[in-house]
């Protein structure tokens, strides 16, 4: 399960508890686990597109750049389309025809929400909503975590100096609650979910200064951004003072409360339906 595979589950559980009448194209993990929780779900392809096009649902809803191309025909003024990367659009004919056709999109951050302005969306029809991620009840005291359990993520950048003692887990969620900090290494990107996960559970993140994530992060505050991609100093400094980490862990914690929990993303994403319906 990839992040933005988390956020439409998150996004279906909520809707569902909202009262929302829901049917799931998808595939893969997605798939499978919307079924296990007995979720009206199907694999998805472009016939499966037009019929559910053709059903007459309220809304559809589309996540990812193919099932916005397939969606694209069948929307008829319905089509809500979630954009996730800060990649520019492409500027063809056929990809200008595709993006006239949404009522709404929703970026993940205003640097998304930049990114499709820049390629021609109007405004108006621009929403940013934050993803959200679980915020845990309790919190691992941060005196209580591994003295040396430091993680990073890194995309498209090279890998920090070794001698940093990062750790690159394969499953970042079982990770990250026993975490001192989170080193998030970027050169573009739409939010982060792991450097919010990270922020959920009280750890603080050092993170590049690009994109989302320089929204994400309340530099000084939860974390620290950084230009570049030496993390050496900023962390150097963070290992040094463990009052100061601990500080910007519980901080970071309030901020996912306030501005990037699950409840907060699913009632921004109802607002955008409730202006198209």
């Amino acid at each position: 399960m990839r992040g933005g595979q988390w956020q439409v589950l998150h996004l279906l559980r909520g809707l569902r508890d909202r009262g929302f009448a829901l049917r799931l194209l998808a595939r893969g993990p997605l798939l499978e686990r919307a079924l296990d929780e007995g979720f009206e779900a199907s694999a998805i392809s472009m016939v499966a597109v037009a019929a559910a096009g053709a059903a007459g649902f309220d809304l559809v809803h589309a996540h990812d750049a193919k099932s916005h191309s397939w969606a694209s025909p069948f929307g008829r003024g319905k089509l809500i389309v979630s954009r996730r990367v800060i990649f520019p659009v492409k500027q063809t004919l056929l990809s200008g025809w595709k993006y006239a056709q949404a009522a709404r999109y929703i970026a993940i951050s205003h640097a998304v929400a930049a990114e499709l302005a820049k390629a021609g969306v109007p405004a108006e029809k621009i929403e940013v909503v934050y993803d959200g991620v679980p915020v845990p009840e309790r919190v691992i005291p941060y005196d209580d975590r591994p003295g040396n359990r430091y993680l990073c993520v890194t995309k498209d950048v090279a890998r920090p100096d070794p001698a940093l003692e990062l750790q690159f887990p394969v499953l970042l969620a079982d990770e990250v609650p026993e975490a001192r900090g989170l080193v998030y290494l970027s050169d573009a990107e739409g939010l982060g979910s792991a450097a919010l996960l990270a922020m959920a559970n009280a750890v603080p993140v050092i993170a590049s200064r690009t994109g989302g994530l320089a929204e994400a992060v309340d530099d000084g505050v939860t974390g620290v951004l950084i230009d570049g991609v030496d993390a050496g100093v900023a962390l150097r400094e963070l290992r040094a003072d463990p009052e100061r980490a601990k500080r910007m862990g519980l901080a970071g914690r309030e901020r996912v409360l306030k501005m990037f929990s699950v409840d907060t993303m699913v009632d921004g994403t109802v607002k955008v339906y409730e202006k198209v319906k």
